[in-house]
């Protein structure tokens, strides 16, 4: 990458105000933090982008409700990088 024109275009949601992640897994009795993310990917949606990335281990709390939501194609962070470290690493027998 030697230019601006050589990144992705992308758009970036940081919604901070989407409720404590860990604390809702942790006792289901704290905010769900479920429908600030549907609201994020329904409007998201509408841009009609190549793909969605959710660069956050706790979010994926909901991965499948979430990808459910849209035909836009949802990467999976812990899946990819799994199967980057197989790809990789083909004769190791454990990750940690």
């Amino acid at each position: 990458i030697t230019k601006d024109q050589d990144y992705l275009n992308y758009i970036l949601v940081n919604d901070a105000q989407i409720p404590d992640r860990t604390a809702y897994i942790m006792d289901h009795s704290k905010p769900n933090f479920f429908y600030d993310l549907k609201d994020d990917v329904l409007s998201q949606s509408k841009l009609n982008p190549d793909f969605f990335v959710m660069p956050c281990n706790t979010a994926h709390y909901f991965y499948n409700d979430l990808a459910a939501l849209t035909d836009v194609p949802f990467l999976h962070m812990m899946r990819i990088a799994v199967h980057k470290f197989v790809d990789d690493f083909p004769k190791e027998e454990k990750i940690g």
